[in-house]
């Protein structure tokens, strides 16, 4: 209850920036895996020098300026995931006093019948 509480009250923005994040990160992830079996799939085919395969020099290349794009990109959701989880505990004390508040004024009926819900 108190993660359902403190996720109400920090909003559905914040919680939508964290999906995002999350969806970014992996999708990022799947980009250089690909990159990664891409590599290994053009240096296995390769003969001869492979200092002399053009091919596999482009792909090394474009593979690099990614992999550096996206570890960027991952060092800046990383941050925006500590700044989320920071704000979202600014809320933590609020969600855990709204749930005990919750299971008190459940128990009203076990205490007396006067609080019991028709």
């Amino acid at each position: 209850i108190r993660d359902r509480s403190t996720q109400s009250t920090w909003g559905a923005e914040l919680e939508e920036q964290k999906n995002k994040i999350i969806q970014s990160v992996a999708n990022d992830k799947r980009k250089l895996k690909q990159y990664e079996d891409q590599i290994l799939d053009e240096l296995e085919a390769a003969s001869g020098n492979i200092l002399d395969n053009q091919k596999v020099i482009d792909s090394l290349k474009k593979a690099q300026t990614t992999s550096e794009l996206l570890s960027g990109r991952l060092k800046e959701a990383e941050q925006k995931s500590v700044s989320i989880g920071e704000a979202r505990n600014t809320y933590r004390a609020v969600a855990t006093r709204a749930s005990i508040l919750y299971f008190v004024i459940a128990d009203l009926a076990l205490m007396d019948p006067m609080y019991s819900a028709l």
